[in-house]
């Protein structure tokens, strides 16, 4: 007899007689196989017992797992932040990092020298009571009632 036809014989006398114990579990890569049906820009990930479809992120995205306390694994593609984890190839010292959607871009650094002059001066207040500050007001300017 054949290797294949002593395991089902094993098998099928372990299912007949209720003896589960004995009988192993073999996982079946249903990605590998072919047998996974996954949707176009979806990849198949191979799981014990089971399979999923995750989507392919493009360049510049990231796949995040929102995993549910129901073990639903709700997947998605963010965008990576090129700028803020230093993935860019923008010089620093001419140049700033955007973040755009998938990608980023380096804009160039405008530098102004800004030139201040302070000119103090200092204003005198005649004193009020000074005899050289004595203001005249003409009479025509007070007006009777």
């Amino acid at each position: 007899m054949h290797r294949l036809e002593l395991f089902l014989i094993f098998i099928l006398n372990n299912l007949l007689y209720g003896n589960f114990d004995n009988l192993c579990i073999i996982d079946v890569d249903e990605c590998a196989n072919g047998i996974a049906i996954c949707g176009i820009g979806e990849r198949c990930v191979n799981m014990e017992g089971d399979y999923r479809c995750s989507p392919i992120c493009p360049s510049g995205f990231r796949l995040r797992n929102n995993s549910r306390p129901t073990n639903e694994v709700k997947e998605h593609c963010e965008d990576i932040n090129e700028c803020l984890l230093g993935l860019h190839a923008c010089n620093n010292l001419t140049q700033y990092c955007i973040n755009t959607n998938g990608s980023y871009v380096c804009e160039t650094r405008i530098t102004t020298t800004r030139i201040e002059t302070t000119t103090s001066s200092t204003t005198r207040r005649p004193f009020v009571g000074s005899r050289y500050n004595k203001v005249q007001i003409p009479r025509s300017s007070f007006v009777s009632y």
